[in-house]
Formats: C-alpha cells, structure tokens, sequence
C-alpha cells in the first residue's frame, strides 16, 4: 500500500490523506475511501509531517569484517516536502547526495521480538540527504566527527510505503529480516548519471532492536539506514558536485521517486 498526504489545488488550506494507486490518489478517511483525485489536481505533501526524532544510522566493517554500525541524531526540521526548491548558502562547495530508506515507527516498543518489530512499522520512504564534501573533509581534517557538513536539507519522496511492498519476502535470519537490494537510478533531464543495483548493509530488523534494546523507540520517530554505496555525483558521468539550478530525479525500485531541486 502507498499513503500519501496532499493538498487539493483548490483547497490548499486543507491537509488530506489518502492512498495511491492506479496514478490516482483516493482520498481517505482512516482507512475508508471518500473520494478520488488526479495527480495533476493535488501538491504532494511530505507522507509522515514532521517526526518527533531521527537517527541516522552508519555502517562499518571492523576486524576481520565484523560489520558494525551506530546512529547519530538530526534535525527533524530538514526534513522537506517532496520536490520543494531550496537554497544554500552560496559559500557552501561539493554539494553531493547520500541515498537512504526511512523507517516511520507507529507504535512505542523496547527490547521487541521480531513480530513486535513487524507491528511497530507504518511503512518506508525513499529519502536524499544533502551533504557537503567540501565541509565534511574540512571537519575531519580538524580531528572533529562530521556534523556540519551533514546537516543540510533532506528530501523526501512523496509515498511511503507499507512492509508487505518493500519486503515481499521474509527471511528466517532475523539479521536479514527487512534487508534487500534495490536498483536506483540517477538522472539530470534525460541524462542518466547512475543506474545500479545496491544492498542494504544493515536490515532494519537491527536498527530496530539495536536502537530500543535499552531505551522505547516511540511512536512518531524516523529511522535512516546507512546511506547507500552510491558513488559521489563528482564520480558521475557529469563530473562536478551539484549546483544552483540543478534539478535531480531518483528513482527507487518499489519506494518512487525523490526530486532534488536546488535554485
């Protein structure tokens, strides 16, 4: 299932929420369809609002390639609406993308079995995170841990998309559980940059039971994987780092698509 949450053009003041499917958006309430619009006709609002938290996971291999991983908090308020325009300072070079899924919690767990886990998702969406290269080798240069080079918008796709779509097949390995590949493709206007297939390197059967192990992992909060190994837009066909007036599309298998906008 795909839920959304949108404007009508002629009633912008008004906050819906509805399922997509067939290109047509069916306006709900609860889970009961009222009415149905065209695509043409509605503004894509981002399909969660705003969380109440968000940690971003990070992988690693250690030793004798023990994969190991953490998270670090960010800034609920990055997160924008699907497709927005936005600005940056003009000071701020190597703007690049890192490319995540988001898991949306709808329900308060600790220590969960892997069924709690399963009853604790409302579902996933496909998320862009900009970064700046530049800030971040700036940071890591100084001994500091990247903060500000990583704490710049993200952007939402404009779905989100329940379990049963995303992770048709089960896996008996808890560690497997909710991880796959996914084939992503990149494009500027009718130029392909990257097309590929890549794999989740944590599930999010881990990220859910490492992160309320110790402490409940509440409703309304948002959950990153790791970004994928995508290569850097520098490594891309284009050769450069994004700027003002590029116009990004991505395109998930299974989660949609992510429009990234920068004027």
């Amino acid at each position: 299932m795909k839920l959304c949450r949108f404007r009508l053009d002629a009633e912008p003041e008004k906050i819906l929420t509805g399922i997509y499917k067939n290109s047509k958006i069916y306006q709900t309430e609860g889970m009961v369809p009222v009415s149905v619009h065209e695509v043409s006709n509605v503004e894509f609002l981002k399909p969660i609002g705003t969380p109440f938290t968000m940690r971003k996971f990070e992988s690693f291999t250690h030793g004798d390639s023990v994969k190991k991983f953490f998270y670090q908090y960010g800034n609920p308020l990055n997160l924008l609406e699907p497709a927005q325009f936005f600005s940056l300072d003009h000071q701020i070079e190597g703007l690049d993308i890192q490319i995540r899924i988001a898991c949306m919690i709808q329900e308060n767990i600790l220590n969960p079995t892997i069924y709690e886990v399963q009853r604790s998702i409302l579902g996933f969406i496909p998320v862009c995170e900009v970064v700046s290269q530049t800030l971040i080798r700036e940071e890591i240069k100084e001994g500091m841990p990247v903060c500000i080079g990583n704490d710049l918008p993200l952007l939402p796709g404009a779905l989100l998309i329940t379990e049963e779509e995303c992770y048709p097949n089960k896996e008996d390995d808890l560690n497997e559980h909710l991880k796959r590949d996914w084939n992503i493709k990149i494009s500027h206007g009718d130029e392909i940059l990257h097309s590929d297939t890549h794999t989740q390197t944590i599930s999010f059967n881990e990220m859910i039971r490492f992160t309320s192990k110790y402490t409940p992992l509440r409703a309304g909060e948002l959950l990153l994987s790791p970004p994928f190994n995508v290569p850097s837009v520098n490594e891309m066909s284009w050769k450069r780092y994004i700027t003002p007036g590029d116009e990004l599309n991505i395109q998930i298998e299974d989660l949609g698509a992510i429009q990234v906008k920068l004027l």
